[in-house]
């Protein structure tokens, strides 16, 4: 069994404001994405997994100290990775993330870190 370990930063954003080149939205929308390569296991590689390991999470404080909007701090979030791809040595993880209040929208400026692991044979 082979192990390594990754992670990846989604930057400060919330919705209507660009996307960095790294990144895409699920289905048009948010929760947001990046594939994340994975590399230096010894091939061929069989069976891999991704599994998520940890993630930090934050919402945009104004300048008051207080949380932007009339929404609770946290309503809904949605931290994922799952392997989309295998070639050769390198293993691509397609790592989901978003973050939002209880208004039912992405509107909220939010920024993370998620933490994997891949294991393959």
């Amino acid at each position: 069994m082979q192990v390594r370990n990754a992670e990846t930063t989604f930057q400060m954003l919330r919705k209507g404001e660009p996307l960095p080149e790294d990144e895409n939205l699920t289905g048009g929308d948010f929760p947001r994405f990046k594939l994340v390569e994975v590399g230096g296991f010894t091939p061929p590689v069989s069976s891999p997994a991704a599994l998520l390991t940890g993630f930090d999470v934050e919402f945009e404080e104004s300048e008051s100290g207080a949380f932007e909007g009339e929404g609770r701090p946290l309503g809904h979030m949605d931290v994922r990775v799952a392997v989309e791809d295998v070639f050769d040595d390198t293993v691509t993880v397609r790592v989901t993330f978003g973050l939002r209040d209880w208004s039912g929208d992405w509107d909220d400026e939010h920024r993370g870190t998620v933490r994997f692991t891949v294991l393959a044979g």
